[in-house]
């Protein structure tokens, strides 16, 4: 197995990337990789992400992108919003499609030490012999930390 990881900072940017390729023992390959940058002075960022895996018989691959901006928006503390989507290929098993779509809002209150984060998902996945309804959730919750 082989992993190289970055991380760095160029004018008002901050970057991180990580990549690794691995060997299993029943001729499995699987290579993936993520690269993260954020404009600091905006508060905007952008992540994307890819891998693949090859057992033989199946190849599968996925890719992942997610924009968002954090800053204050309010006076309670950092505000943070974010978009990202997901697409997949033969990753569920052979022949199947997956894909997922997201809009997420974390707002911290300073004061309590808590965040308040919600999340509306949808999921989506199909095969070359079903479609399945799309699945759609919203998350709520709040972490305090002690």
């Amino acid at each position: 197995d082989v992993a190289l990881d970055y991380f760095g900072s160029f004018d008002s940017f901050l970057v991180s990337a990580k990549t690794a390729y691995a060997w299993r023992g029943d001729d499995t390959t699987i290579f993936s990789g993520s690269a993260s940058v954020r404009h600091v002075p905006t508060g905007l960022n952008l992540t994307v992400a890819a891998g693949s895996q090859d057992n033989g018989a199946v190849t599968g691959s996925y890719g992942y992108i997610k924009a968002g901006w954090q800053g204050d928006l309010i006076d309670w503390g950092a505000t943070a919003v974010t978009v990202e989507a997901y697409s997949g290929s033969d990753i569920a098993g052979a022949g199947f499609d997956s894909s997922s779509t997201a809009i997420a809002l974390v707002q911290d209150i300073n004061r309590y030490n808590t965040e308040l984060w919600a999340i509306w998902r949808e999921y989506n996945l199909d095969s070359t012999t079903t479609s399945y309804d799309p699945a759609t959730a919203l998350f709520l919750g709040a972490r305090v930390r002690f």
